[in-house]
């Protein structure tokens, strides 16, 4: 009877009592069982009968070691099971007899032999349930040790084995900063439910951030039986890294992603609370006075309301709730979403600006909102709130196949999510590489921005990625945060704590600064963003990114080239050419010089890196590991033991491979419909031709760099990606489908 119910009184009812024990802190303890079994009274019984119902010796035999197999092969938790009763002290006719194993006079009754037989077949292996280190069942090799922490690996090569009954195996490893693998077998063959390195033994990594212990499964869906796992340790001397062993019948089901599932909902709250009490302003009073106002000054007030809160928010969140900061920041916020309702243009175009400041300041709590987050729920309240009002009564004409893939790609990673491992690391990266950028998208497709709006949010990247140019190019004169690289080459690092991120956004920013230099209609325009480009080029140079410099740059010099056509097509040809040969003399510095090296250095740890990312796609091909979830799962399981130099590694360096760990195939079908419609977009016209030559160079920057290193799947970049989307497609749709929208100007 496998009823688990209150108003049955059967075996199953351990399981409810397993429960409240779990439920009390107490699942670490065991469950013991007294008193129990099937009364079945010998034949002819003259006695009282019994009140506990009844059944024949036969049956109450294989009742009986049906349990006790039950209890051994599923309950784990299952202490002592003591049957009810060897021989009771009750007179002969009492009804309790039923339940003795032995008779009156000292005979085996038919329950007794069935458990003797029962318990001397079971295997003398561990069975289902958790071992310490110090088990009867495991054995170990010379210069091992086993203490109260658990076992101590003896010197490389040292074996330890243990034997099971079962179906599925694991072990509890204690990670650290150090670069220790336990290569594992079960019957001698590759353990299933672990990567293989390049020889195709299957290992387990022991390397962690900080001090960790977890539980590895090794293998599960074993034929039922005994089974051997053999261990043999590299490079875990001295760490006590194997806890226990653990040994299931049936593998454990685990549904860690359907924990408490939800975003904080206080943003929405607050941005609901501004539009309800918004609409009770003079709001056209207050427009005609701010559009009354010179344009340089709406964007300085704009500009420095979104500064106050930027700077009160980061006096006080996280740090001082009572503080008078906190009540202005809260303030600047009102402030800040009533501006984006008047000048909703300006506030899409400070989104783009702060996309690279999305880590300042450092003091805010994990997962708290970033300033280009915020902007970015203000710019969503304030067009609701302008649709509300009548301000923007045109309906947004689906925009084909970049709107589609930006849905499909928002629902791919929602989906796995759902499903990963660890569902908090991947709801952050959901909300920041997902959700909320590809919310950017969708203002900027509805908010029927015309040529000044759509120059204003691509003057924002532009500016933003000089911004993290002058930054960065005052530190390295000062000497701060510079990461000094092979053979003592100091690279700029800026506002990020990589020069490598420093070269992926300024690779999308510098081919919009050199198309707006190079083919704008206005000399000033040309001039201001050739400045600028000279700034974005110098940091690049500096950042020493390889990918940025050898592919992304290159790349982008040649799609614009091409598109442009005539002279600028020979002119790219001829300038990558230069390029090319300017970078010859590169390969005496060391940085460069790696490249060609394929067994040692970042080409070497690339190649290790795209082979443990194919397996864990492997192993989850229609998912993938899920949003956040890369790093956790390449650092403690995908490593290859050969590339122990490198643990930390948050993306696979590849953008398919990208894709693929994060939302599986789905996304990365979002991902190439994404740039169909994106090339299509810039094919079919309609665009500023200096926009459109800068958005191609920016997008084929991004393709080319990564192939290397990353794509989109950080905060900035994945505005800048989105904001490529749309710019791409506002163009085209709003001089197709607004006619109130202004006409833009000749480039």
């Amino acid at each position: 009877d496998l009823r688990a119910d209150e108003l049955v009184l059967n075996l199953s009812r351990l399981r409810l009592l397993r429960e409240v024990m779990v439920r009390h802190g107490d699942d670490d303890k065991a469950l013991w069982a007294s008193q129990w079994g099937w009364n079945a009274l010998p034949q002819r019984w003259a006695g009282a009968p019994s009140i506990w119902g009844e059944t024949d010796e036969e049956m109450q035999a294989a009742y009986s070691v049906s349990a006790l197999e039950r209890a051994r092969l599923e309950w784990p938790w299952m202490g002592a099971m003591i049957v009810e009763h060897l021989q009771p002290e009750v007179s002969e006719n009492d009804a309790r007899w039923g339940f003795a194993l032995l008779t009156p006079g000292g005979d085996p009754r038919p329950v007794f032999d069935a458990i003797s037989h029962w318990a001397a077949g079971v295997p003398d292996a561990a069975p289902p349930g958790g071992h310490p280190a110090e088990s009867d069942w495991a054995t170990y090799g010379e210069g091992w040790s086993v203490g109260p922490l658990g076992a101590d690996a003896g010197p490389e090569g040292s074996r330890a084995t243990f034997t099971f009954d079962g179906t599925a195996v694991a072990i509890t490893v204690r990670r650290a900063d150090y670069p220790g693998f336990f290569y594992a077998s079960v019957d001698g063959q590759p353990a299933s439910e672990l990567p293989l390195d390049e020889s195709g033994r299957s290992y387990v990594v022991l390397y962690d951030s900080g001090p960790s212990v977890a539980t590895v499964r090794l293998a599960r869906g074993l034929e039922a039986g005994v089974h051997t796992v053999d261990l043999v340790a590299e490079g875990a001397q001295g760490e006590w890294a194997l806890v226990d062993w653990r040994v299931a019948h049936e593998p454990a089901v685990e549904n860690e992603a359907w924990k408490l599932i939800g975003l904080s909902a206080l943003a929405v709250a607050l941005a609901a609370l501004l539009i309800r009490d918004g609409r009770r302003a003079d709001w056209t009073a207050v427009n005609t006075a701010l559009r009354g106002c010179p344009e340089w000054t709406q964007v300085l007030i704009v500009s420095t309301s979104v500064a106050l809160l930027w700077l009160s928010a980061g006096a006080s969140w996280g740090r001082d709730w009572a503080s008078p900061l906190f009540v202005v920041s809260l303030l600047s916020v009102a402030l800040t979403a009533a501006l984006f309702a008047l000048r909703l243009d300006l506030g899409l175009a400070l989104v783009a600006l702060t996309a690279p400041f999305y880590l300042i300041p450092g003091n805010l709590p994990y997962g708290a909102l970033s300033l280009p987050e915020l902007l970015v729920l203000l710019c969503a309240a304030s067009l609701v709130f302008q649709m509300r009002q009548g301000g923007s009564k045109r309906a947004v004409k689906p925009g084909g196949m970049i709107d589609f893939s930006v849905l499909l790609l928002a629902v791919a990673a929602l989906v796995a999510t759902l499903l990963a491992a660890d569902l908090w690391a991947a709801l952050h990266e959901l909300r920041t590489v997902f959700l909320l950028p590809a919310g950017y998208y969708a203002v900027l497709r509805a908010a029927h921005l015309a040529e000044g709006g759509r120059r204003a949010v691509l003057g924002g990247l532009v500016l933003g990625g000089v911004g993290v140019a002058l930054v960065g190019l005052a530190q390295y004169a000062l000497g701060s945060n510079v990461v000094i690289a092979e053979g003592g080459l100091p690279r700029l690092g800026s506002v990020y704590s990589s020069p490598n991120n420093v070269g992926l956004y300024l690779g999308r920013v510098w081919p919009l600064a050199l198309a707006v230099a190079l083919w704008a209609g206005s000399r000033r325009r040309r001039l201001i963003y050739a400045a600028g480009a000279v700034v974005v080029t110098a940091a690049l140079v500096l950042s020493f990114s390889r990918g940025a410099l050898l592919l992304g740059l290159p790349v982008a010099v040649l799609v614009m080239g091409w598109r442009a056509g005539g002279v600028y097509r020979r002119g790219a040809l001829v300038l990558v050419a230069l390029l090319a040969l300017t970078l010859v003399p590169l390969l005496r510095v060391p940085r460069f010089a790696s490249l060609l090296d394929l067994e040692q250095g970042s080409s070497f740890f690339r190649l290790q890196i795209w082979q443990s990312s194919v397996t864990m796609i492997g192993e989850s091909p229609w998912l993938g590991v899920g949003p956040g979830n890369f790093l956790e799962a390449y650092r403690t399981r995908f490593v290859l033991p050969s590339a122990w130099q490198e643990f930390n590694q948050g993306h696979p360096h590849n953008i398919v491979l990208d894709f693929l760990v994060r939302t599986g195939p789905l996304g990365l079908l979002a991902g190439v419909i994404a740039q169909v419609g994106f090339w299509r977009a810039l094919a079919a016209g309609g665009q500023n031709r200096a926009v459109s030559l800068g958005l191609g160079g920016s997008m084929a920057a991004l393709l080319a760099h990564g192939l290397v290193d990353g794509s989109l799947f950080f905060p900035d970049l994945a505005v800048a990606y989105f904001a490529l989307l749309a710019l791409a497609q506002l163009a085209r749709f709003t001089e197709a489908s607004a006619p109130g929208a202004a006409a833009a100007p000749s480039s």
